[in-house]
């Protein structure tokens, strides 16, 4: 004789031990004939239900299961919440400062819902649009889990701006979080500053001995910077040309290493005349003082 599993629940008594409403009659009916009408147009608009007789799994491809949901709403959802397509993972890489309590709320899902109710372009917006995130993917992965993948903001400078600092990166895109783990940061000054800032960096970062004293820069005019060394406040303003800035900021890096000129007590020195460096010394008030260098190409006052 043949044994009866008592614990397998099918038919109806599946859909009432689910909880779920059954789904109407008519829902068989579409997908069916939307499954008949996709085979028959060869899968139009890149959409495509796979049905695998042995596991009973569908595969949506995300326009086509878009579409279908437009079309079945509620049906749907409850169906394939019941076949087990419901979130149970979420899977991130990328993460570093961006509040996991922000991904969860930009996700709009919870677990145990329909994964099809999760709309990915929507999703992505919103995570773009929080603050530390720059790309974000979203990538539904049947049968129960999300995945996002982000790249976040890397930020290089403080912008100070009406008295107050924001943290910005390369791009110059203002990042709202709180500034106190990057005190480190040099501050740049200046309403154009931030859409610069890259070009700054490159400039500072081609001479490896200098850059750690750049404590902050200023752009004048939005035409040409001027670099604050060692302290913040009482540092030395190195003036920069307009035109060559690269060339001059070496220069001056070639006179030091030689004659040892940010060894001395300075104020300012500046790199705007091509043959000569003009500094000033602390206690001597305006008074300036020439040296005679090396011509370089011409660069521009400002």
């Amino acid at each position: 004789m043949r044994r009866v599993n008592r614990n397998r629940i099918s038919g109806k008594r599946a859909w009432e031990a689910s909880g779920l409403r059954r789904p109407k009659v008519a829902l068989w009916s579409l997908v069916r004939a939307c499954w008949r009408r996709r085979l028959l147009m060869g899968g139009i608009g890149g959409a495509a239900v796979i049905v695998l007789a042995g596991g009973g799994t569908w595969l949506w491809a995300t326009n086509g299961m878009e579409r279908m949901r437009a079309r079945v709403g509620t049906e749907l959802t409850e169906l394939s919440t019941w076949m087990g397509f419901r979130l149970d993972d979420i899977r991130v890489t990328g993460r570093v400062r961006t509040p996991a309590g922000h991904i969860l709320t930009a996700l709009r899902l919870k677990r145990g819902e329909s994964l099809f109710l999760l709309d990915v372009q929507e999703t992505k917006r919103r995570l773009e649009a929080l603050p530390w995130v720059r790309v974000a993917v979203v990538e539904r992965r049947l049968p129960d889990m999300v995945r996002l993948s982000l790249v976040e903001r890397q930020v290089v400078a403080l912008w100070q701006r009406e008295g107050r600092h924001v943290l910005i990166d390369a791009e110059g895109t203002e990042v709202m979080d709180d500034i106190k783990p990057f005190r480190h940061l040099p501050i740049v000054v200046g309403e154009k500053a931030p859409s610069q800032v890259g070009t700054l960096l490159a400039l500072v970062r081609s001479q490896p001995t200098l850059a750690p004293r750049v404590r902050a820069a200023q752009l004048v005019s939005g035409r040409r910077w001027n670099l604050r060394l060692d302290d913040v406040n009482n540092g030395i303003d190195a003036r920069l040309p307009e035109e060559n800035p690269a060339e001059a900021l070496q220069h001056l890096v070639d006179f030091d290493r030689e004659h040892g000129l940010l060894r001395r007590r300075l104020v300012m020195v500046d790199l705007r005349i091509p043959d000569r460096l003009v500094v000033r010394l602390e206690g001597s008030g305006q008074q300036e003082q020439v040296i005679p260098t090396i011509s370089r190409k011409p660069g521009r006052d400002a």
